[in-house]
């Protein structure tokens, strides 16, 4: 069954900020009121001053007092809780703890916060959360369950999104207080996001598309020196088909971790794309070769729409060809070029589109070109009445894909690049108008056709398919 990955949940980051800080006040009350009673401060102290495990064991054994403040410390510092892990430790508290008390439910509230995504607890702390739970019967059955479940930060994000809450609402139905900053939380809000994305459409725009923007999730810490972006990045990639992919999941990626053709040495790439495996860079800027179509198409209609008949007849069968290749993984590599004026307007109305690595074109003031890669096949394809060039390789010193050079002129891109090609490998490149006819298109697929293979008809409109069947 599909979860639905559209609901929505209240915003609970400020209600989470709210509770830690009112978390952070009670605990400071709470320590006052225990500094008064002198067994708690002695070993408070002492604890605090970094005694070994084996003397922490011989006080517990000596003198039960010695518990509530080390399990208050527990469940308020994670590293006094890290440092006493040892299975003897663990085996005393069991045996140590009563039921019924403050140090009980301390503990067990720092076992929990300080879980790690696929951390599985021992036996003697699940041992521990069951002495608990056999005295707080208020808390429901289904919230015992999790808390003893054998992985708890994945059954606590099921339960979340069954319910449609956030972790502060499954917080709330502990019975005891957790700290948001806690490492629960964190993981638990991790395998929200991770169970939503798994179970996304890409094909649309959700509300996870702004969430995931806008509340600083992309820099959360991951294991090691990872962010937890990375992992987002992956998943999205890895799910997405290149060519069925919304557009604002694109640039969710992009606007966050930057466009992966840049310099491998760029901080950005460094920080962000050095961590993602390459056949998913490579899946993800096939992705964008389609985006940068769409784009280009997008250019080119409105170019279409206030031209003559002609160019609006020919527009849906050169949106087919460029489309129907895309669709058929058969880019590897593009780059968009704009004019001045039209990268400055889109730079102004629409800004979440990321212009990291479009050229711009200098010499016109309103054509677009774009500049595909199949195999050793080079394609230069622009609006207006620019002809569609395609090459079998490229002159020496010509690349389009170089990230250091933002502005090109547009006659070296179109009929100068022509001349360049004809010099260095002794012939003309593929070089043809668009006519009403479409003898362009049959021999342009002739001429890839020759180098790599593809389903035409997808390239083709139903009028075309038709007419050309029968020549």
């Amino acid at each position: 069954m599909k979860i639905n990955t559209s609901f929505y949940i209240s915003p609970w980051k400020n209600n989470l900020s709210d509770w830690e800080e009112k978390a952070s006040l009670l605990q400071n009350q709470i320590l006052k009121v225990y500094n008064h009673i002198p067994s708690f401060e002695k070993y408070y102290r002492l604890i605090r001053e970094g005694i070994n495990e084996k003397q922490l064991i011989e006080i517990f054994n000596r003198d039960t007092d010695a518990l509530l403040p080390f399990c208050f410390l527990a469940k308020n510092d994670n590293s006094i809780f890290d440092k006493y892990q040892g299975d003897k430790l663990l085996e005393t508290l069991n045996n140590k703890l009563p039921k019924s008390s403050k140090a009980l439910e301390y503990y067990t509230s720092a076992i929990v916060a300080n879980i790690d995504s696929d951390q599985k607890i021992t036996k003697e702390e699940q041992s521990i959360i069951r002495k608990w739970i056999d005295v707080n019967p208020r808390v429901k059955r289904e919230i015992q369950s999790i808390l003893i479940s054998g992985n708890i930060s994945n059954e606590a994000a099921e339960w979340c999104m069954k319910n449609q809450e956030s972790p502060l609402g499954f917080i709330n139905r502990l019975g005891f207080r957790l700290s948001p900053q806690s490492r629960f939380i964190l993981n638990l809000s991790k395998a929200i996001y991770l169970k939503r994305l798994e179970n996304c459409d890409f094909s649309t725009s959700t509300p996870l598309i702004n969430e995931l923007a806008h509340r600083n999730v992309f820099s959360w810490r991951n294991e090691g020196s990872e962010l937890f972006g990375h992992k987002i990045i992956r998943t999205i990639i890895t799910k997405f088909e290149h060519s069925n992919v919304d557009s604002d999941w694109i640039q969710l990626i992009l606007n966050q971790a930057g466009d992966p053709r840049v310099s491998k040495s760029s901080k950005t790439y460094l920080k962000w794309w050095s961590y993602v495996d390459e056949t998913l860079i490579k899946k993800f800027i096939q992705a964008l070769s389609h985006e940068d179509i769409l784009l280009f198409l997008d250019s080119l209609s409105e170019f279409a729409e206030k031209a003559n008949p002609d160019m609006k007849r020919m527009f849906k069968s050169r949106k087919r060809m460029l489309t129907g290749l895309s669709t058929q993984n058969i880019f590897s590599e593009s780059r968009l070029f704009l004019p001045k004026s039209i990268y400055k307007y889109m730079e102004r109305e629409k800004p979440h589109i990321s212009l990291e690595y479009v050229g711009i074109l200098t010499g016109v003031n309103d054509k677009a070109v774009i500049y595909l890669r199949a195999g050793d096949t080079h394609i230069v394809e622009g609006s207006h009445n620019c002809r569609l060039r395609m090459y079998d390789g490229l002159p020496e010193g010509v690349d389009f894909m170089n990230p250091i050079v933002k502005y090109w002129e547009y006659s070296i891109l179109t009929s100068e690049l022509e001349e360049l090609y004809r010099e260095e490998f002794l012939k003309w490149p593929f070089s043809k108008n668009h006519d009403v006819g479409g003898n362009w298109k049959r021999k342009a697929i002739r001429f890839l056709k020759e180098r790599f293979s593809f389903d035409e008809e997808k390239c083709l409109t139903d009028k075309e398919i038709n007419q050309f069947r029968y020549e």
